[in-house]
């Protein structure tokens, strides 16, 4: 049996009860890269596309532990089975917000706000085609 927090417990029922999930985690790679993983290829071909043409570096990641591929993955325990997982390197962190490693003094960025309006756009693109 799986051990899980309260809060991981409230995340895998969501997740079970969506059609699709997108999850996004942090990387500890310094350069500013997003790494899009999991088992919708369709969507993750639409944010990868939608990412570069705003301007920032994006790539379906090859990276063990970052492919999001694992059937058990949060963003896989949706209805379809097949979701995204987003995994934003720590240089990408830091330009979307200021003061990234104090809690406290954290500030989104403009660029939060046009990776963030990127992904939704994105988002919304994929949902009109199915």
């Amino acid at each position: 049996m799986d051990k899980y927090t309260n809060d991981e417990l409230i995340a895998v029922r969501a997740a079970q009860n969506a059609d699709f999930v997108v999850s996004i985690h942090g990387a500890k790679d310094k350069s500013e890269m997003a790494y899009i993983g999991g088992a919708n290829q369709e969507l993750i071909q639409i944010i990868v596309y939608a990412l570069r043409l705003g301007g920032f570096d994006a790539t379906i990641s090859g990276i063990p532990g970052l492919r999001g591929i694992k059937p058990e993955n949060i963003c896989n325990r949706c209805k379809t089975r097949k979701g995204v997982q987003i995994e934003l390197s720590r240089g990408l962190r830091e330009i979307l917000f200021d003061n990234l490693g104090h809690r406290s003094l954290r500030r989104k960025t403009i660029v939060f706000y046009q990776f963030a309006n990127i992904l939704k756009e994105a988002l919304l693109l994929f949902l009109r085609k199915i």
